[in-house]
Protein backbone atom coordinates (compact mmCIF):
# COMPACT_ATOMS: atom_id res chain seq x y z
CA UNK A 1 0.00 0.00 0.00
CA UNK A 2 2.76 2.31 0.86
CA UNK A 3 4.47 1.41 -2.39
CA UNK A 4 1.30 2.50 -4.10
CA UNK A 5 0.60 5.49 -1.82
CA UNK A 6 4.64 6.25 -2.94
CA UNK A 7 3.96 6.11 -6.85
CA UNK A 8 0.77 8.09 -7.00
CA UNK A 9 2.85 10.89 -5.22
CA UNK A 10 5.68 10.67 -7.80
CA UNK A 11 3.18 10.45 -10.58
CA UNK A 12 1.47 13.40 -9.47
CA UNK A 13 4.59 15.60 -8.48
CA UNK A 14 5.66 15.13 -12.05
CA UNK A 15 2.70 15.98 -13.87
CA UNK A 16 2.74 19.54 -12.28
CA UNK A 17 6.37 19.57 -12.79
CA UNK A 18 5.46 19.25 -16.61
CA UNK A 19 2.54 21.87 -16.13
CA UNK A 20 5.18 24.12 -14.63
CA UNK A 21 7.60 23.99 -17.04
CA UNK A 22 5.05 24.62 -19.41
CA UNK A 23 5.39 28.40 -20.15
CA UNK A 24 2.36 29.12 -19.69
CA UNK A 25 3.13 33.32 -20.09
CA UNK A 26 4.96 32.60 -23.62
CA UNK A 27 7.96 31.13 -24.64
CA UNK A 28 11.19 32.55 -23.12
CA UNK A 29 14.34 34.09 -24.86
CA UNK A 30 16.00 31.49 -24.84
CA UNK A 31 13.59 29.76 -27.73
CA UNK A 32 14.71 32.35 -30.06
CA UNK A 33 16.90 30.42 -32.07
CA UNK A 34 15.54 26.62 -32.18
CA UNK A 35 12.34 27.11 -31.68
CA UNK A 36 12.12 24.46 -29.01
CA UNK A 37 9.31 25.31 -26.15
CA UNK A 38 11.10 23.44 -23.20
CA UNK A 39 8.43 21.47 -22.39
CA UNK A 40 10.74 17.97 -21.54
CA UNK A 41 8.93 15.81 -24.08
CA UNK A 42 10.08 15.70 -27.99
CA UNK A 43 8.22 17.43 -30.65
CA UNK A 44 6.03 15.84 -33.04
CA UNK A 45 6.59 15.33 -36.61
CA UNK A 46 6.01 18.30 -38.86
CA UNK A 47 4.19 16.16 -41.65
CA UNK A 48 1.54 16.06 -38.82
CA UNK A 49 1.09 19.87 -38.21
CA UNK A 50 -2.68 19.97 -37.85
CA UNK A 51 -2.70 24.16 -37.62
CA UNK A 52 -3.33 26.60 -40.94
CA UNK A 53 -0.94 29.58 -40.79
CA UNK A 54 -2.53 31.94 -42.90
CA UNK A 55 -0.73 35.09 -44.13
CA UNK A 56 -2.56 36.56 -47.17
CA UNK A 57 0.10 39.14 -48.34
CA UNK A 58 3.00 37.36 -50.59
CA UNK A 59 4.51 40.88 -51.60
CA UNK A 60 4.57 42.86 -48.11
CA UNK A 61 5.96 46.52 -48.79
CA UNK A 62 8.75 47.50 -46.57
CA UNK A 63 7.05 49.18 -42.73
CA UNK A 64 3.81 47.45 -43.53
CA UNK A 65 1.88 45.51 -40.71
CA UNK A 66 0.55 42.20 -41.54
CA UNK A 67 -1.68 40.06 -39.74
CA UNK A 68 -0.40 36.28 -39.57
CA UNK A 69 -3.09 33.88 -38.22
CA UNK A 70 -3.00 30.67 -36.57
CA UNK A 71 -5.56 28.50 -36.62
CA UNK A 72 -7.44 24.99 -37.28
CA UNK A 73 -7.54 23.42 -33.90
CA UNK A 74 -7.24 23.89 -30.11
CA UNK A 75 -4.06 24.93 -28.63
CA UNK A 76 -2.34 26.23 -25.67
CA UNK A 77 0.61 28.15 -26.79
CA UNK A 78 2.12 29.47 -29.75
CA UNK A 79 6.05 31.19 -30.51
CA UNK A 80 5.97 32.87 -34.33
CA UNK A 81 8.67 34.32 -35.78
CA UNK A 82 9.65 36.03 -39.64
CA UNK A 83 13.20 34.99 -40.88
CA UNK A 84 15.27 36.25 -43.14
CA UNK A 85 17.82 33.07 -43.43
CA UNK A 86 18.35 32.44 -39.73
CA UNK A 87 18.00 35.93 -38.54
CA UNK A 88 14.59 37.03 -37.37
CA UNK A 89 13.23 40.39 -38.73
CA UNK A 90 10.87 42.76 -38.27
CA UNK A 91 8.77 43.46 -35.02
CA UNK A 92 5.56 42.13 -33.51
CA UNK A 93 3.09 44.16 -32.30
CA UNK A 94 1.53 43.38 -28.12
CA UNK A 95 -1.89 42.58 -28.51
CA UNK A 96 -4.40 40.79 -26.29
CA UNK A 97 -2.98 37.23 -25.64
CA UNK A 98 -0.15 38.16 -28.08
CA UNK A 99 3.05 38.91 -25.61
CA UNK A 100 6.58 39.79 -27.47
CA UNK A 101 9.99 37.89 -27.15
CA UNK A 102 12.99 40.28 -27.75
CA UNK A 103 15.15 37.92 -29.55
CA UNK A 104 17.71 40.60 -31.19
CA UNK A 105 16.99 43.51 -28.61
CA UNK A 106 13.63 43.64 -30.30
CA UNK A 107 10.20 42.13 -30.00
CA UNK A 108 11.33 40.12 -33.18
CA UNK A 109 8.42 37.00 -31.71
CA UNK A 110 5.33 36.45 -30.72
CA UNK A 111 3.93 34.11 -28.00
CA UNK A 112 1.05 33.06 -25.97
CA UNK A 113 0.38 35.57 -22.90
CA UNK A 114 -1.34 32.52 -20.88
CA UNK A 115 -2.41 29.03 -20.99
CA UNK A 116 -6.12 29.16 -22.02
CA UNK A 117 -7.32 27.16 -24.80
CA UNK A 118 -7.33 29.15 -28.18
CA UNK A 119 -9.23 27.85 -31.69
CA UNK A 120 -7.19 30.55 -33.25
CA UNK A 121 -4.75 33.54 -32.76
CA UNK A 122 -3.63 36.18 -35.31
CA UNK A 123 -0.46 38.19 -34.74
CA UNK A 124 0.44 41.79 -36.07
CA UNK A 125 3.81 41.67 -37.85
CA UNK A 126 5.81 44.60 -38.91
CA UNK A 127 7.80 44.47 -41.78
CA UNK A 128 11.64 45.46 -42.01
CA UNK A 129 12.74 48.72 -43.99
CA UNK A 130 14.42 46.76 -46.32
CA UNK A 131 13.85 44.58 -49.07
CA UNK A 132 14.20 40.76 -48.26
CA UNK A 133 13.90 38.47 -51.30
CA UNK A 134 12.46 35.31 -49.32
CA UNK A 135 10.81 35.94 -46.01
CA UNK A 136 9.79 32.23 -44.37
CA UNK A 137 7.34 32.84 -41.20
CA UNK A 138 8.50 30.06 -38.60
CA UNK A 139 5.74 28.73 -36.23
CA UNK A 140 6.01 26.79 -33.05
CA UNK A 141 2.22 25.61 -31.91
CA UNK A 142 1.70 23.52 -28.58
CA UNK A 143 -1.77 21.92 -28.09
CA UNK A 144 -0.39 21.23 -24.55
CA UNK A 145 2.88 21.12 -22.39
CA UNK A 146 3.54 17.32 -24.28
CA UNK A 147 2.12 17.61 -27.98
CA UNK A 148 3.96 20.44 -29.82
CA UNK A 149 5.00 21.34 -33.27
CA UNK A 150 8.39 23.46 -33.93
CA UNK A 151 9.10 25.23 -36.66
CA UNK A 152 6.95 24.86 -39.33
CA UNK A 153 7.30 27.48 -41.94
CA UNK A 154 5.33 29.52 -44.38
CA UNK A 155 5.68 29.70 -48.20
CA UNK A 156 8.17 32.36 -49.16
CA UNK A 157 6.61 36.19 -48.91
CA UNK A 158 8.80 39.34 -50.30
CA UNK A 159 9.33 42.55 -48.98
CA UNK A 160 10.02 45.69 -51.60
Amino acid sequence: MKLLVLVLTLFTVTLNWIEVHSYSAGAPEGACDDMVPQHGADPLPLTTFPYKLTIKEKQIKAGQKVPITIEGGNFKGFFIQARDGKTPVGQFEAAPGVGLVNCNGIATAATHTNSTIKSSITAVWKAPNKPISKLIYRVTVAENGGKYWVGHESEPVSVV
